[in-house]
């Protein structure tokens, strides 16, 4: 046995004889290997790809099957079918896009075959065709070449072309009003001062007769001092008489003898002189009560001034400074500015200019700071002299007053000069305030008056027929809502619609934005329709300089939806079938409630470009600082015109004397910016799901199917399935065959 394995080994490993043979038969087997596994590579790769275009061809078949209807009315795209139906197609085209059978003659090199019950088709659920994303993504897709034709110079170059004199007649009206309630505030104050003057000026005049009076009354009687001072010889006379009288009476006491006793004061002179004192002193505090109820009526014209003032300050900060209730225009503005460097549509010069004039005029409003200043200087020196200052009236009265409980004025030489000397001190000191109040009272009734064109009455008769305008655009607009009501025949379904909104209210991004008109008064009237003007405008700059895929959402909704139609006036006229576009952007409880919303949003849209044009006629400019007043009452007679020409199918001039005549559904396309925010996708939904019966929750758009197909292989199995362990080909062995998995994503 060992000689034998020498021998072998000798012959095959070091003998060199057969040596090429056996290395010839190695090498072909080995070549025979490689081969046999790289055709089945080849084989393998080939078939992939079959597989690879049969899961897409099956997965682009699968989604063929949308709904027409959906697409041919509204451009959008959803699979039409159940997973059952999806699984069905995706089979059936997956399985003949792979090789032909043996049957057909065909040498089957490389085609695999369909694995039974393999094929599988998933929805995405959060992109179906309720999704916003989805939903915007497929709109913006077929309005990106619609959208800018619908668009048009409508918009861009009609209504921005006049922005900055839109912004410019609300800021004013804002001013105007702000400036006229604080000067009605000021003039309601100055009209108390003024009371109060004329009440002081009346007690003055009775002070002055106390002080300056001539003397008439009979002793005792005291009615001014210089009846004071004309019967204190007569009293001094009784008291001097009254002394000596008791000196007697003491005299007789001692055993000495004196004068008669008719020499003596009869009781009735007695009672005199002491009628005399009390009259002096009921008269000196008379004038205190005076000068007391004086005093106060001087405070109160005082206070009340110095608020007067305070709002004419305030009209003329507001003048300077501006309102900070004005709008901000933001991207409106330079868009209007970037388009008046071309050819805009609407010339707003003539109203911009006008509306300039009208801030100078209203400057008239506002009284010089002097006027107040010198009233109110001369007020308060008046005050004070009444008993702030060293030697003021009240303390000079007050010392007469001491004078006579002093007993003072008795002797007949010194008591005399005391009494004349208080009575001079009084009447000086009435001189004093007297000159002062004289000031302030001649200062304020130099008032600096208003002087215009327009007289008070005609003011009052523009703000008459501003509010008569206002009552009868309420009463017309009322009665086209309430004809409307009567009308309606389709609530049932849309009250259906309401309630599909509700399905789709979770895809909402905000809450509803209430923006109703205030109609109760001309001046509420006018800054409720400021105040969204100024939203739309800022909103509609937005929309054009920055996110235009909003600009063609709302072109979307004019395109495919309906807006109300005037020309049908029954029933159909006011249904949803011809408001869709208004249910989409309010939402009210009626098809008619939509279009009266619209309407009311016309009205105040209108009415801003109306009050803007109205500064360009001159009757308008002729009431100077109510200049506003006549713009109010011009744009509403206008704009009631304007709503009759809509409802009568007639188109109105944007602007005076322009070609621009924009319909109603222009108008439309401007609210639309307000209007639905995050609320008139779900609006939109459900009327598509009403239209086309078609549940856009249940309506997918993005699908991913997958399939299995086997390749019988022809060499070395094993070989393959190790290649396919080790990740080098994608698939696997089993039962001799290889199996390619694909997955195919399709979305519209």
């Amino acid at each position: 046995m060992k000689t034998w394995l020498k021998k072998g080994f000798h012959k095959f490993v070091i003998n060199e004889n057969g040596a090429v043979s056996i290395y010839a038969i190695i090498m072909t087997l080995l070549l025979f290997v490689f081969n046999a596994v790289l055709i089945d590579y080849i084989r393998i790769m080939t078939a992939e790809r079959n597989v690879d275009q049969a899961a897409k061809a099956a997965a682009r078949s699968t989604m063929a099957n949308f709904n027409q209807k959906l697409t041919s009315d509204y451009g959008l795209f959803g699979f039409d079918g159940d997973v059952g139906e999806a699984n069905a197609i995706f089979e059936q085209v997956f399985r003949e896009n792979l090789a032909p059978s043996q049957e057909d003659g065909i040498f089957n090199f490389a085609y695999p075959s369909y694995v039974s019950g393999s094929a599988n088709v998933t929805f995405k659920e959060n992109m179906n065709l309720a999704s916003p994303d989805t939903a915007e993504y497929q709109i913006l897709e077929d309005m990106k070449y619609k959208a800018p034709l619908e668009i048009g110079e409508s918009v861009i170059e009609g209504f921005l072309s006049i922005t900055k004199e839109v912004q410019e007649a609300s800021e004013y009206a804002e001013v105007a009003e702000d400036v006229q309630e604080e000067v009605e505030k000021r003039d309601e104050r100055l009209e108390k001062v003024e009371e109060n003057l004329e009440s002081a000026y009346t007690v003055l005049k009775s002070i002055e007769k106390n002080v300056k009076g001539e003397a008439a009354a009979p002793f005792p009687q005291v009615n001014n001092l210089n009846e004071l001072y004309d019967h204190l010889d007569k009293y001094q006379e009784i008291r001097k008489a009254e002394e000596e009288a008791e000196n007697r009476e003491e005299d007789e006491g001692d055993g000495d003898g004196g004068e008669d006793e008719d020499e003596s004061p009869t009781d009735e002179e007695l009672d005199d002189a002491n009628d005399y004192e009390r009259n002096i002193v009921s008269f000196l505090e008379g004038i205190l009560e005076d000068i007391e109820a004086f005093e106060q009526f001087l405070t109160s014209a005082s206070n009340e001034l110095k608020k007067a003032h305070e709002h004419n300050q305030a009209a003329d900060t507001l003048l300077n400074e501006g309102s900070d209730k004005s709008g901000d225009y933001g991207e409106a503005q330079r868009a209007g500015d970037e388009l008046r460097e071309g050819s805009p549509s609407v010339n707003g010069e003539n109203a911009s200019e006008g509306i300039a004039n009208a801030k100078e005029e209203l400057q008239k409003l506002v009284i010089p700071e002097e006027f107040f200043e010198s009233v109110q200087e001369a007020l308060d020196q008046a005050i004070d002299s009444l008993e702030t200052s060293e030697n003021n009236l009240v303390k000079r009265v007050q010392e007469l007053i001491l004078i006579v409980e002093q007993k003072s004025m008795i002797k007949r030489e010194q008591g005399k000069n005391i009494i004349n000397e208080g009575i001079k001190n009084v009447k000086e000191s009435f001189e004093i305030t007297a000159q002062f109040f004289n000031e302030a009272y001649t200062e304020f009734g130099n008032k600096p008056e208003v002087e215009f064109e327009r007289s008070e009455e005609e003011v009052e008769d523009e703000e008459e027929t501003s509010e008569e305008s206002l009552e009868e655009a309420n009463e017309e607009l009322d009665k086209l809502l309430s004809e409307a009501e009567a009308l309606l025949k389709d609530q049932e379904e849309y009250n259906e619609l309401v309630n599909l909104v509700n399905d789709y209210r979770v895809f909402a991004s905000g809450a509803d934005q209430s923006r109703e008109l205030d109609r109760s008064t001309s001046k509420k009237m006018s800054e409720s329709s400021r105040n969204m003007i100024d939203t739309l405008f800022n909103a509609i700059g937005e929309g054009l300089l920055g996110a235009r895929d909003k600009l063609y959402l709302n072109e979307y909704i004019l395109l495919r939806f309906n807006s109300h139609d005037f020309s049908k006036k029954d029933a159909n006229g006011f249904g949803i079938d011809n408001n869709e576009v208004e249910f989409i952007m309010y939402g009210l409880d009626s098809s008619a409630a939509n279009f009266g919303a619209a309407m009311s949003e016309l009205f105040a849209f209108r009415f801003i470009i109306n009050f803007v044009e109205a500064f360009t006629d001159g009757r308008v400019r002729s009431f100077g600082p109510y200049m506003w007043v006549a713009a109010l009452s011009y744009a509403l007679v206008n704009t009631i015109d304007d709503i009759r020409k809509f409802m009568s199918e007639e188109r109105v001039s944007f602007f005076k004397n322009s070609r621009f005549r924009p319909e109603y559904k222009d108008y439309l396309r401007l609210f639309l910016f307000i209007h639905g925010q995050g609320n008139n996708l779900p609006r939109m939904m459900a009327r598509i799901h009403q239209q086309t019966d078609s549940n856009l929750l249940e309506m997918p758009t993005y699908a991913v199917g997958e399939a299995e197909a086997s390749l019988n292989l022809w060499f070395l199995p094993k070989l393959t399935e190790f290649l396919g362990e080790t990740d080098i080909i994608d698939g696997y062995v089993e039962d001799g065959e290889f199996r390619i998995k694909k997955e195919a994503v399709y979305s519209y």
